[in-house]
């Protein structure tokens, strides 16, 4: 191939490693929660947090090595779906307070499956008409957005 996506090559450097650590690190911690028997539910919402928390750093620990500039069209991978790390964290601590979920806990859910499915209709874009997207929508209007949720006071 003459491709210049075919030519690049990825690399493995020491900030790659270190989030890949990290998010490893992650993945065993709510494996073992998973596992526990004691404070099932609880556990359950701990490791959905640390799970989304891992896969948070996936779009940095692959674009650091590179990944993005041999597959371009990995661009909008849901991997960071940002709106869920409140309601999870609120789901644990409301199971551990009350001994057990709120009536309609799902509805604090809604915001990151919309996330959710937003992400996958551009990642499912035509490689061209999402990067188009990407530049004249996604960069302008939705990342200021979706960025912002967390800094607000």
């Amino acid at each position: 191939m003459t491709s210049a996506t075919a030519e690049t090559s990825l690399v493995f450097g020491i900030r790659t490693a270190t989030l890949l650590i990290f998010a490893v690190q992650g993945v065993v911690v709510a494996g073992l929660l998973l596992a526990a028997r004691r404070n099932r539910a609880a556990n359950r919402a701990l490791a959905g947090l640390l799970a989304s928390m891992a896969l948070l750093l996936t779009p940095d620990v692959i674009g650091f090595a590179g990944f993005y500039d041999r597959w371009p069209w990995l661009t909008f991978a849901p991997f960071e779906i940002g709106l869920i790390m409140g309601p999870l964290f609120y789901l644990y601590v409301d199971i551990l307070t009350r001994g057990a979920a709120q009536p309609r806990w799902w509805r604090h859910f809604v915001a990151p499956a919309l996330e959710l499915a937003y992400l996958l209709a551009c990642f499912l874009l035509p490689y061209d008409t999402k990067m188009v997207w990407a530049d004249r929508v996604h960069e302008p209007f939705v990342a200021p957005v979706l960025t912002r949720r967390a800094s607000r006071p």
